[in-house]
């Protein structure tokens, strides 16, 4: 046949192997840059996260989660969020819209925190959560470098996210209250709203002891 007819393996080859470095290039400038932080603070992108799932069994034994952009190692709270338990949807994921409306569901993950159903009282129950159960029970092991939100816009409530270093747990004095995060944050946005209501609607005042 001539030279028009039949492509010779040569130029099939160098074809191929031009759209496969391409493909590298086009890769390589679309990745998250994994590693750590200027502060040594280990980096993880949504996909990372996925190993450390309860359906995955978590890489190593552990869970971990996120919260405001801060990934939480609660492989200490398996009670609750190995397969079969109440919150085995969480691990893997970011939950933080979760915890803001109060609902155990995977639709409500890996969710931006700017959307119509996010009102300052459900920012204000999450942050509530986060501090009282997850920064008090469990460390901080990293940060997630691609989160459905900008983590920077919610330094007013979990401090500066550019500052974020790994953590030990602090457990303060034990009480007998839910442990359960989303139980916390229902009683947290009831509060809020108590607070808003007029005195007038809440009755009057219960009797002092004694009179």
């Amino acid at each position: 046949m001539g030279e028009g007819g039949a492509t010779s393996p040569v130029r099939l080859w160098l074809a191929l192997g031009s759209l496969g470095m391409a493909w590298w290039m086009y890769q390589a400038d679309n990745e998250v840059d994994m590693g750590v932080t200027a502060l040594g603070t280990p980096i993880y992108s949504r996909m990372d996260l996925d190993a450390f799932s309860a359906n995955n069994a978590g890489k190593n034994g552990s869970l971990l989660l996120t919260i405001f952009g801060r990934v939480f190692n609660v492989t200490s709270g398996e009670e609750f969020y190995r397969k079969g338990q109440s919150y085995d949807v969480y691990p893997g994921h970011d939950c933080s819209y979760c915890f803001a409306v109060s609902k155990v569901s995977r639709k409500c993950l890996d969710k931006g925190l700017d959307l119509p159903k996010i009102t300052e009282s459900a920012l204000l129950g999450l942050n509530d959560t986060y501090w009282s159960t997850y920064v008090t029970k469990y460390p901080i092991v990293g940060v997630l470098a691609d989160p459905p939100y900008e983590p920077s816009k919610y330094d007013y409530l979990a401090g500066p996210f550019a500052e974020v270093r790994t953590t030990q747990a602090t457990p303060g004095p034990r009480k007998r209250q839910s442990r359960c995060p989303v139980t916390r944050a229902a009683r947290a946005i009831g509060g809020a709203i108590i607070d808003l209501l007029p005195r007038g609607l809440l009755g009057p005042p219960a009797p002092a002891s004694g009179s």
